[in-house]
């Protein structure tokens, strides 16, 4: 699911409080910052890292980009 958001833009235009309605609360926050935990990286062999769907918002709070990250 996370990579369909960050393939086709499903949260395009969302404001924070619509982005958390769809989505749940995220496993760590601030006032431009919402991350969800996904899982264990998918890209590597060795599974090290965890992956989590990295979402910016704007200063207004409405979504600005999205990214799935390691770490």
């Amino acid at each position: 699911m996370a990579d369909d958001i960050v393939r086709c833009h499903l949260l395009r235009g969302l404001a924070r409080r619509q982005i958390v309605r769809r989505l749940g609360a995220p496993d760590e926050h601030d006032k431009h910052f919402l991350s969800y935990f996904v899982g264990a990286e998918r890209d590597s062999f060795v599974q090290v890292d965890s992956e989590s769907l990295d979402i910016e918002l704007r200063r207004d709070g409405t979504f600005r980009r999205a990214e799935l990250a390691q770490g």
